[in-house]
């Protein structure tokens, strides 16, 4: 059984060698039950444009940015994979929105937890699929109206915007699992 899981990212900035990763979130469904990982990250040195925030309307919970350390992040990652994969097995793909933007900030996590981990085979390269891509050849097949942006996505396969925690990492993630699995669903029945 292939396991989609759903990956989002919220970050201080658009540049994963100069700006933080704010948020990381994983969700997938197996067998009917959610599994879901979502942490705010706090690393040393936070480098964060006013303009990033603006968007994803993220705030420090207090006078510093709050959250976990990027080396108990990255574990959490691993137990989360580690879960996933005792339950399916192997065959896991990672869905992503822009997956070179977020392996790029996922990267940036791995590097400052300093630990000497590396990000789950699973979070980028061949194993990762991306739903802009997807709604591109959707559209181009004549399967949804419209493609682009994942609001446009959401609407394009009958979903509604306002369901999800949009600019949040894990209601990014969980839109882009849905926005994926109603492709495929949309390819099969062709």
């Amino acid at each position: 059984m292939v396991v989609n899981i759903g990956v989002d990212t919220e970050t201080g900035g658009l540049d994963p060698d100069l700006h933080s990763i704010l948020e990381i979130a994983l969700t997938c469904v197996i067998d009917g039950e959610s599994f879901e990982y979502s942490s705010r990250i706090a690393e040393n040195g936070m480098c964060v444009q006013p303009q990033a925030l603006k968007i994803n309307g993220l705030k420090p919970l207090s006078g510093d940015w709050d959250g976990a350390s990027p080396a108990k992040v990255t574990h959490d990652i691993g137990v989360f994979f580690d879960v996933v994969q005792e339950r399916c097995g192997s065959d896991i793909r990672c869905v992503f929105q822009n997956p070179s933007f977020d392996t790029g900030f996922i990267k940036r996590l791995y590097r400052k937890a300093d630990d000497g981990t590396s990000p789950p085979k699973w979070l980028g390269g061949y194993h990762s699929i991306d739903t802009y891509t997807a709604g591109v050849m959707a559209e181009e097949f004549g399967l949804i109206a419209k493609s682009g942006r994942l609001d446009t996505l959401i609407e394009s396969v009958g979903l509604s915007v306002d369901s999800y925690d949009r600019h949040t990492a894990l209601g990014d993630a969980r839109a882009t699992l849905d926005v994926f699995e109603r492709l495929c669903a949309l390819a099969i029945s062709v």
